[in-house]
């Protein structure tokens, strides 16, 4: 279904929501099946891939990922918004459309593609399961430049690299500190969901509720976990 999909025709200004949602996660999701198959093939999966259940201090990196993500998207946005003023894009470098023909259903998948499916696969496969094998070898700092930068270079256009490197470089600090992917994807996920509706965001303080939300919802989770099984250490 991802094939037909993703081979579409179009008219060069706009593209299927179908198509863009595959395009989203096509790659990742690839690159999740050769890495695990080849790196860890005898590794329980959650485990390979850091997807294991929070624990203890975990929990509090998780949160703070989340604020950060958050906190971070208007200065992304407002970095990019003033290389595009410095850069001109012409139209080969402009963003393809989505088009709005397509039935409510097509455009929420796309949008889900947007901000959880296909940023939760590549921050599982670069900060999940990449960059803690990487910290084995190079070192915690070493492996968070590389991977940190890998995430800009496949930004294809240079305008945006700097909006990447801002986001990808403290989620890369989380998740090595907290040894869980869960702590980047929910990040990277805060960050995309205020990025798509800042522009109505940026009335009535609605940014900093959104920030204190996303605390209070964290640390409620956290508070009842620790309840619940207040002796659990994190995971190795």
């Amino acid at each position: 279904m991802i094939v037909l999909t993703a081979m579409a025709p179009g008219d060069g200004k706009t593209v299927r929501p179908l198509t863009a949602f595959a395009g989203e996660i096509t790659g990742a999701l690839l690159a999740l099946y050769v890495a695990l198959s080849r790196y860890a093939p005898g590794e329980p999966m959650a485990r390979a891939l850091g997807l294991a259940a929070p624990r203890g201090r975990q929990l509090g990196i998780v949160v703070a990922a989340v604020i950060a993500g958050a906190a971070l998207a208007p200065l992304a946005q407002d970095v990019t918004a003033r290389l595009v003023g410095f850069w001109p894009m012409d139209d080969a470098d402009a963003f393809v459309a989505a088009d709005a023909s397509e039935s409510a259903f097509a455009i929420m998948v796309a949008l889900a593609g947007a901000v959880i499916i296909g940023p939760a696969a590549e921050e599982i496969l670069y900060r999940g399961f990449v960059l803690p094998r990487l910290a084995r070898t190079a070192g915690g700092a070493r492996a968070i430049a590389i991977v940190t930068a890998l995430s800009a270079a496949i930004v294809v256009n240079p305008r945006f690299m700097p909006a990447t490197l801002i986001i990808a470089l403290p989620m890369a600090i989380a998740g090595l500190a907290g040894r869980t992917a869960w702590a980047v994807v929910a990040g990277r996920m805060a960050h995309e969901t205020i990025a798509l509706g800042l522009p109505r965001l940026k009335a009535a303080g609605v940014i900093a509720s959104t920030m204190v939300g996303c605390a209070a919802i964290g640390a409620a989770w956290a508070l009842r976990v620790g309840v619940a099984d207040p002796d659990r250490e994190p995971a190795a």
